[in-house]
């Protein structure tokens, strides 16, 4: 028994002064993937004009839930946008376009693919967790197939946060990576923006979710 208990309690202090895991030492060793710090998306290092281009094609919104982890509605209009990226070599080609419309909790306007999988208006005043995706008919390269010299292509997921009221993201406009559409889901493949609450702090109820809900007819 006692024997034990040293064993034990040599056990104990050599875990307590392992050193703390840094951010994105998961993702980085033994690979040469270009990986964020963060492990949530591949490094975008320079301009690959080698890369498709994805004008013409925007991510819709796929999903778009309340989670209890997830923090405040999202009572701030954001729009989402992606690169194609070189996972080995950080290459990124040009911008796709931006969603069609904001995503936003309680808004009719969402930027699904047709019609939306879940209710819309002020059934989602509550929502906080979006899914954001891109049909796979739509895009270039698939993020499950290697190319012929091995690499894969990745789609980074950009990120702008608007204003109340805003209607666009402007021209120079200043996102933020917020994930890779990389998980199937159907037809699509998808992100959960998970990396940042912008309304963690708090944000302003609109009236949409107030006493002057929206009308979908002007969507229309």
């Amino acid at each position: 028994m006692i024997i034990f208990l040293i064993t034990l309690s040599y056990g104990m202090w050599w875990t307590y002064t392992l050193p703390k895991p840094s951010p994105g030492s998961g993702c980085t060793n033994n690979t040469s993937w270009v990986w964020d710090e963060s492990c949530l998306f591949i490094k975008e290092v320079k301009l690959d004009p080698s890369l498709a281009s994805p004008k013409g094609i925007a991510p819709v919104l796929v999903g778009f839930t309340k989670s209890a982890g997830a923090g405040p509605p999202l009572f701030l209009p954001m729009w989402y946008r992606f690169r194609y990226v070189n996972v080995l070599t950080g290459g990124y080609s040009e911008y796709s376009d931006w969603t069609k419309s904001s995503v936003m909790s309680g808004s009719c306007c969402l930027p699904c693919d047709g019609v939306c999988p879940f209710s819309v208006g002020d059934v989602t005043c509550t929502y906080n967790q979006p899914v954001i995706g891109i049909n796979r008919t739509n895009i270039k390269y698939s993020p499950k197939l290697a190319q012929k010299n091995g690499e894969f292509i990745y789609m980074n997921l950009h990120r702008y946060v608007g204003k109340v009221g805003d209607d666009k993201p402007p021209d120079n406009a200043k996102d933020e990576i917020v994930g890779m559409m990389i998980m199937p889901k159907g037809k699509y493949f998808a992100c959960i923006d998970v990396l940042n609450n912008p309304c963690k702090k708090g944000c302003q109820v609109p009236d949409l979710c107030s006493s002057n809900p929206c009308d979908p007819e002007k969507c229309k």
